[in-house]
């Protein structure tokens, strides 16, 4: 258990930063890898943050739309208190929410990284695979919602987990829309990550045609070889 406690923007940005410097992007590879037939969904949420998190630029809260978040990361402008408890929760129960903004991303690093690390079993390896064989051999006009229940026997899971996860593998830039700017090159500002479903940014605008990104899988995933 947690005690709330308060979180600002600029301690928020530096500590998802600095948790990021800390980590390796293998080792958040291999979690999420590892979390999918042991249903660790706490392991599974850190390459989300980290996708963002090793982005993200030190900046100050900039706001010019009158709204009260940042236009930069998403993470509110104010101090704000927050129930760590709950941030804590939707790591476990879902695989996280909130990747993309400082305040759940540090969080959810810094408990990445008390955890003890988990290898990926060849059963996991094969699921990943299975995962993005799926991906790449839908029909051009797939939609998120046809891939999410495309996977739905590949992986002991609930509709919303395997929507989290399809999100995470977005923010990763596997999953990668030709008609919005992926993350996986860039930190993409708050303001500009809009898509036209309730889904996340960029996963939300993915469609069939898209398929699946090699240059991303190698990245993260180097034991596969992928060539589609």
């Amino acid at each position: 258990m947690f005690d709330p406690s308060v979180s600002t923007h600029d301690e928020a940005v530096t500590r998802a930063i600095n948790a990021a410097y800390l980590i390796e992007p293998r080792d958040v590879a291999h979690a999420f890898v590892a979390s999918l037939t042991s249903r660790r969904l706490e392991y599974r949420s850190a390459l989300g943050s980290f996708a963002f998190a090793r982005l993200l630029p030190h900046h100050e809260p900039e706001n010019s739309s009158g709204r009260s978040l940042c236009d930069i990361c998403g993470d509110p402008i104010a101090d704000q208190r927050v129930d760590w408890n709950i941030q804590n929760f939707l790591r476990i129960k879902w695989g996280g929410m909130g990747h993309g903004q400082p305040s759940y991303m540090s969080f959810d690093l810094d408990r990445f990284g008390e955890l003890e690390k988990m290898i990926p079993t060849s059963d996991d390896w094969a699921v990943l695979e299975r995962i993005l064989t799926i991906a790449a051999t839908q029909s051009p006009r797939a939609r998120p919602d046809d891939l999410e229940r495309a996977i739905n026997k590949s992986l002991p899971s609930n509709r919303h987990e395997r929507r989290v996860l399809l999100q995470i593998l977005g923010f990763a830039g596997i999953l990668k829309p030709r008609i919005v700017i992926p993350i996986f090159d860039r930190f993409i500002p708050f303001t500009e990550r809009r898509t036209e479903t309730e889904l996340a940014y960029p996963f939300g605008a993915w469609r069939g045609v898209d398929a699946v990104d090699s240059d991303a899988v190698h990245f993260w995933f180097p034991e596969i070889h992928w060539a589609r």
